[in-house]
């Protein structure tokens, strides 16, 4: 043996080979951002700006390591909530105190963890192959091959860091192996219960998907282990898979002070994998080969994209049943071939019930179960993500299988069976190539605003002109708080771009949040920082009255309180439609009642009707009291409506020619809140033509994105804008089928948008003491 071929004989220079060609690999796509990795983002809007944002903000300003104090000021939130990757995170914190200066390169940290763990993955898949008896250099292509192709690289393109990490699966896999089958099995569980509480603390999905897998196929093989009686052994592999578990819930009992988190979160069956999914990945991403397999468009949802690769799909055609036979005739084996490892087969079958999770299974939304009925399980709402334990499992199956087969072979056969164990990892980076061209082209545009280079002009002049000493939060108009299904305000993407960048600039909390499972109690609190200010405002209490905040907008305001707070703000800075504020505590949460009550008499004169009055001449203003006195909740008057929330509920149909055409217009309700997802409905106005039927959804919102709140009602604004007169216009409110509980509904008003619209209810001579305004029913003061 030459010298040259002997040293490729050391497991330590094998590895080495096999990691750096698949640093080769990563580099084709992606050289220009290893060289330069805190030079762009993946993604710059939505989640993956606030990914980065959440992590930057964390090692640069939290002054503890389980508390993110970023967003949802002055409560914060938990670190394992906010898509920080605490395991990642909370390390560059703790390096940060000894080495200064490394906060700074956060989105370098953030970029390299997720393409180098494209590489771990690859290497770990090669020690998992190695283990099963293949060729070294064939399970190096094959690592390299199987991790190209991974579902989990979408997850990269839109900076989801904490759900690309592939390793976390793979290299579990291989310690548990281990420990099943080594001698020293007591630090191969250490080591693979170290790596799943890692995943759960880069993401919580990553950890539970590799907990269940590996969970799974312990039920498989714990059998011939009870029958051996190796109980020191069974108890290290379940401790492996049940240990990382309890102490991830541990940490978070004794770190997560915040209560009242979301009991049923929304989309699970939204986010269910499709065959779609698994057979094909997203139509930007598909080869000309996969086109041609599958010529016609698979419409799959992102969160539930689990594609297994045509090589997968191949390779099980050709060889569950060439196993099956094999398994069937129980050949003894001939010299040079390799044994099938049981444990392969274990790994694969064990795959299947997380698969069948994926795609939903065992529930049902029509008929039930439903998850959230079960503890624990109803709180992932993205099942499509555990079909990723199934790609792995189908690719190392797929070419271990290959390679056996060519093993066996004799004759003309073994060319057959040789040109099928290269076609399967050549499949797969064909594959690969197509979507890394995609995903690198993708992420390469997104200048980094987490760095000073990175800022526009314009955006360092507006950091500049703000003493952070100076302010308590930021508030960001339209206000957002996304992340408890109870209650929701969608962001304005603009805005809350801006907001997280003057937050990491000025250390800066947000009173706003854009995060995951919040306190519903906090976010009812939050909701009052926008409230009518005649309403009661239990937010206020945290702050003092000269606490001073600074307003950010750069769109619209949601609504007219928005707009009021802005006129009242003292302006700071303005570049284009981009605009700074301040505005006092004192003057935020001011009761304004009497304020209103002297305007609306102003408006009113002298003689005081009980006719509606509108600073708009000639308008139209339609009041449905709803007043159902068998109603068990109400908001005013005698009664509300009450329907069940999964039928149709017509609150009001508005006849023909009642209406102004061209008209804008403002449909308002109030509606019951308390109870598990009680506002999760769909409320609409509907445009119908009388002669025909044909009805048309205009204006569709949900009754979760009220932004007023007096009390257990909300009220809930749709505004529309009437294009025919002739035409009829219907208000409702529809959950869905499965829902059973019951909505209460009241005081229904149509009005015009953009305009005072008030009745007085009650008044002494001409000082009016109660009044519809807008829609709120208010009382004056004594």
């Amino acid at each position: 043996m030459n010298t040259f071929a002997s040293i490729f004989q050391r497991p330590w220079v094998r590895a080495l080979a096999v990691i750096i060609v698949a640093f080769a690999a990563l580099f084709v796509h992606y050289g220009s951002l290893l060289q330069a990795p805190g030079s762009r983002l993946f993604s710059d809007t939505g989640d993956g700006l606030k990914n980065y944002y959440v992590f930057a903000y964390h090692v640069a300003h939290d002054s503890t390591l389980m508390q993110f104090d970023g967003m949802n000021h002055p409560f914060g939130e938990q670190i394992g909530y906010p898509d920080a990757q605490p395991a990642l995170s909370g390390v560059v914190k703790l390096i940060s105190v000894v080495v200064p200066g490394v906060q700074n390169h956060t989105v370098a940290v953030i970029n390299l963890a997720a393409l180098l763990g494209m590489v771990l993955t690859a290497f770990s898949i090669y020690l998992l192959l190695c283990h099963f008896g293949t060729n070294w250099v064939y399970a190096g292509l094959c690592g390299i091959a199987l991790a190209a192709l991974s579902p989990q690289t979408f997850r990269v393109q839109a900076a989801h860091h904490g759900l690309s990490y592939g390793w976390t699966l793979t290299l579990t896999a291989y310690f548990f192996i281990r420990t099943i089958t080594s001698i020293k099995y007591h630090r191969w569980a250490l080591f693979g219960g170290m790596i799943t509480f890692i995943g759960l603390y880069l993401h919580p999905y990553t950890g539970m998907i590799t907990a269940s897998w590996m969970g799974f196929l312990l039920l498989i093989v714990c059998f011939p282990m009870i029958q051996r009686k190796t109980w020191s052994r069974l108890f290290y592999s379940g401790a492996l898979v049940a240990g990382p578990i309890a102490l991830f819930l541990l940490v978070q009992a004794l770190t997560d002070h915040h209560t009242g988190r979301t009991a049923h979160p929304l989309g699970f069956f939204e986010y269910c994998t499709s065959w779609s999914g698994v057979l094909a990945p997203p139509s930007g991403y598909r080869s000309a080969l996969s086109w041609s397999v599958f010529p016609w468009n698979m419409p799959q949802e992102f969160e539930a994209t689990s594609y297994l690769g045509l090589g997968a799909m191949l390779g099980l055609i050709v060889l569950i049943p060439t196993r099956a036979i094999q398994w069937a005739h129980n050949a003894p084996l001939r010299e040079g071939e390799v044994a099938w490892p049981t444990i392969l087969t274990a790994l694969f079958l064990a795959s299947l019930p997380l698969l069948g999770f994926a795609f939903g299974l065992p529930f049902s939304e029509t008929n039930g179960p439903y998850p959230w009925s079960i503890p624990f399980i109803g709180q992932f709402r993205s099942p499509g993500r555990f079909g990723w334990a199934s790609y792995y499992a189908f690719g190392l199956f797929v070419m271990f299988g290959s390679w056996w087969l060519w093993r066996r072979a004799r004759g003309f056969s073994r060319y057959a069976a040789g040109a099928f164990a290269a076609a399967i990892p050549l499949l797969y980076l064909y594959e690969a190539n197509t979507m890394h061209t995609q995903v690198a082209d993708s992420i390469a545009h997104h200048r980094n605003v987490l760095s000073y280079e990175g800022l526009l002009p314009e955006e360092r002049m507006l950091i500049d002109r703000v003493d952070p000493k100076r302010y308590r939060a930021i508030i960001p108009i339209p206000h957002f708080l996304a992340g408890s299904d109870e209650r929701l305000l969608l962001p304005d993407d603009n805005t809350m771009q801006l907001a997280m960048v003057l937050s990491y600039w000025t250390g800066l909390p947000m009173t706003a949040y854009s995060l995951a499972r919040t306190s519903v109690t906090e976010t009812i609190e939050q909701l009052g920082v926008m409230n009518a200010p005649w309403y009661e405002r239990p937010i206020a209490a945290h702050y003092r009255p000269e606490d001073e905040f600074l307003l950010i907008t750069d769109a619209t305001p949601a609504n007219d309180e928005e707009k009021r707070y802005l006129e009242l703000a003292h302006p700071l800075a303005s570049n284009g439609s981009i605009s700074l504020a301040s505005i006092t505590a004192e003057v935020l949460f001011r009761d304004r009642t009497e304020e209103l009550f002297t305007k609306l008499e102003a408006l009113a004169g002298d003689s005081i009707s009980n006719d509606w009055i509108c600073s708009k001449k000639g308008a139209t203003i339609l009041h449905y009291p709803l007043d159902d006195p068998n109603s068990e909740h109400r908001y005013a008057g005698s009664g509300a409506y009450s329907g069940l929330k999964r039928n149709v509920n017509t609150l009001a149909t508005v006849p023909a020619f009642t209406l102004q055409e061209g008209e804008r217009y403002i449909a308002s309700y109030w509606t019951y809140t308390p109870g598990a997802l009680r506002s999760h409905a769909l409320t609409c106005v509907a445009q119908r033509e009388p002669t025909t039927g044909q009805e048309d959804w205009i204006t569709c919102s949900d009754m979760r994105f009220a932004r007023i709140v007096n009390g257990d009602w909300s009220l809930v604004e749709l505004p529309f804008t009437v294009d025919r007169a002739e035409d009829e216009y219907r208000i409702f409110v529809e959950g869905r089928r499965t829902y059973q509980d019951t909505i209460w509904v009241d005081e229904l008003i149509i009005r015009p948008d953009a305009a005072t619209s008030f009745r007085v209810l009650e008044h002494d001579g001409e000082r009016i003491t109660k009044v519809i305004y807008n829609g709120h029913f208010l009382t004056r003061p004594r």
